[in-house]
């Protein structure tokens, strides 16, 4: 069973404004399995909301959700056709994710208000994305016949 877990970071966040995160995962070698994973760990924080991507479960769309202080969240946008949605990354204006199906990989973004998504660039096996100005910077995974890159994307 897939479940969105909530940490407030608020008390961790140091003089500077950053926020480290760990995790560790244990068993008892053998006769039991670990209580929990993480999968696609992502937290990205502008002004004052913070967003994130959910795989969902049990045939639940794929989400791009904000979390506003206060613990409330708001599904901006849905992306049907995505096997799965991962790396985040916000501007003024919008909230850019990291979509995969079948082959049609593609980096996306939405308005931070919501709405429906809309391609930015294909781009083969897209992982995560920083915002700077007008660019858009990704990393896309290797594989055997390639290394992995990073890629600049002009932004309109």
């Amino acid at each position: 069973e897939w479940r969105f877990q909530d940490v407030d970071l608020s008390g961790a966040i140091a003089s500077d404004g950053t926020v480290q995160v760990s995790y560790q995962i244990a068993s008892d070698q053998g006769l039991q399995f670990g209580g929990w994973t993480i999968d696609d760990f992502c937290i990205v924080a502008f002004d004052d909301a913070f967003y994130f991507t959910s795989n969902g479960s049990g045939g639940e769309p794929r989400r791009v959700v904000s979390a506003e202080p206060g613990g409330s969240y708001t599904v901006i946008a849905e992306d049907p056709d995505a096997t799965f949605v991962e790396g985040v990354a916000a501007d003024e204006s919008y909230v850019y994710y990291a979509s995969y199906s079948g082959g049609a990989d593609r980096v996306m973004r939405v308005p931070r208000a919501g709405g429906t998504p809309e391609p930015v660039a294909e781009v083969e096996e897209p992982l995560e994305l920083v915002v700077d100005g007008s660019c858009l910077y990704v990393t896309s995974g290797s594989s055997e016949e390639r290394p992995g890159r990073v890629l600049r994307i002009g932004l309109p």
